[in-house]
């Protein structure tokens, strides 16, 4: 694609290519014996992944509108490859006793590529299964169909590719705006090393879950419903956390800390219509999660996730969800007005803090089908409470001028707020300051 902010008008041009080949070799067996039921399923996989992202620009374009890399003085180029490898083996047993009781054991142990010398790159996750169906020993038009369930389950991640070594690479500076300045630079070329330090220690992400759910239809199978409870706990998290800048790096990627994952989902159809030809049924679904940080390193309690502009971030938090806002807050009274300094603009806490929660509340959703002789319309009510947003783009483009929203560049703008003494702000600003 184009984008003219060079003088002349500039060109980029991006090309990604992602590769993944799967190769599985599984059996399986089944017996009965009479009201028993078995299964198993053995088996190996391979899998191997690879990316590859191609970039160039070109800066001062010679002819107006010709958009070929050819067609310009300053050319710019940058290739990066990732692969990852990884092999696993799995086994899985089912047994059922009479339709009434199922159970499922199931292991996996994997090995990746991306692990450092000082690990075997092996982890072994297992989870099991177990559901009762009361309704296979009684017959009722009330209660057609009722299965209770409950399963652990643990599940491991690998490191990202090169996370175990540390690397040299073309450095770049910029502002996140613009180009900035980056090698080739004057026709010379340059490496430097990369700022995140490699981890030679690195152990698997390991994720521990825990479910209590119920399903089932009632009233002649007028309403079906499904409930699940669970309970997450992740433990070793791959993190890129800050360390200090004496040791010549920013970040090292490292097994830190823990967090909790604990909420509910429903599931609820009515089918309040049915008769040949016409059909109506409403699908209801709700999920609420709670994130919460449980424990970083020893000594820390926050650490920076990714540091985005001046002002803010995203933190992982302590007794906070992963991925909270944090930063600079605004100085407020006891009924919550800003405090307005002599400027006529708010002042800033002296200390940042926690600015808001990434995630919902809650989400939810409305679905309803119609059909009739073969055909159907389906209308969906997504819905989302609870959440902070925070709109960076617009804030730019308030700043560079460029939203309706600044168009009275003369305009006088009064903060409303209340000032140091108490009083009511009546400090007029500038669109320049206001924006």
């Amino acid at each position: 694609g184009s984008n003219n902010i060079g003088s002349n008008g500039e060109i980029w041009e991006n090309n990604f290519k992602n590769e993944e080949y799967i190769h599985d070799l599984f059996a399986s067996f089944s017996k009965n014996f009479s009201n028993i039921t078995t299964g198993l399923t053995v088996g190996t996989q391979l899998n191997d992944r690879k990316t590859k992202n191609i970039f160039a620009r070109g800066s001062d374009m010679t002819i107006p509108g010709l958009y070929n890399l050819n067609n310009t003085t300053n050319k710019y180029t940058d290739n990066e490859i990732s692969r990852r490898k990884l092999a696993g083996i799995f086994a899985s047993l089912d047994l059922g006793f009479k339709n009434f009781v199922y159970l499922n054991l199931a292991g996996r142990n994997d090995w990746a590529s991306t692990f450092g010398p000082e690990s075997d790159g092996s982890f072994f996750y297992p989870s099991a299964s177990v559901a009762v169906v009361p309704s296979e020993l009684f017959q009722s038009n009330i209660f057609p169909y009722l299965k209770l369930k409950a399963s652990y389950a643990q599940a491991g991640r690998e490191p990202d590719p090169y996370s175990s070594a540390t690397y040299y690479g073309n450095p770049t500076f910029t502002d996140g705006f613009t180009d900035g300045i980056s090698f080739p630079f004057n026709g010379v070329n340059g490496f430097s090393i990369n700022n995140t330090l490699g981890n030679i220690a690195l152990r698997p992400e390991l994720n521990t879950t825990f479910e209590l759910g119920v399903e089932g239809r009632i009233f002649k199978e007028l309403i079906s419903y499904d409930f699940t409870y669970y309970d997450s706990k992740s433990s070793d998290l791959l993190i890129s956390r800050p360390i200090a800048g004496s040791t010549g790096f920013g970040a090292i990627t490292s097994n830190t800390g823990e967090m909790t994952n604990k909420g509910i989902e429903l599931e609820l159809g009515l089918h309040l219509f049915k008769s040949k030809p016409f059909n109506w049924d409403i699908d209801f679904n709700y999920a609420k999660n709670k994130n919460e940080v449980t424990k970083l390193a020893n000594g820390v309690d926050q650490l920076s996730l990714e540091s985005a502009f001046t002002g803010i971030g995203s933190y992982a938090i302590v007794g906070q969800p992963i991925g909270a806002f944090f930063g600079s807050k605004w100085k407020r009274n006891a009924d919550g007005a800003l405090i307005i300094g002599s400027s006529g603009l708010p002042q800033k806490q002296d200390l940042e803090g926690y600015i808001g929660n990434p995630y919902p509340e809650w989400l939810g959703g409305i679905r309803n089908t119609f059909s009739w002789k073969g055909l159907s319309l389906t209308g969906l009510l997504d819905l989302r409470q609870g959440q902070s947003l925070w709109g960076g783009t617009i804030g730019r483009l308030n700043r560079l001028g460029v939203t309706k929203q600044t168009e009275a560049r003369d305009k006088v703008y009064v903060i409303e707020g209340v000032k140091t003494d108490g009083t009511p702000n009546d400090i007029p600003i500038s669109a320049n300051s206001y924006f």
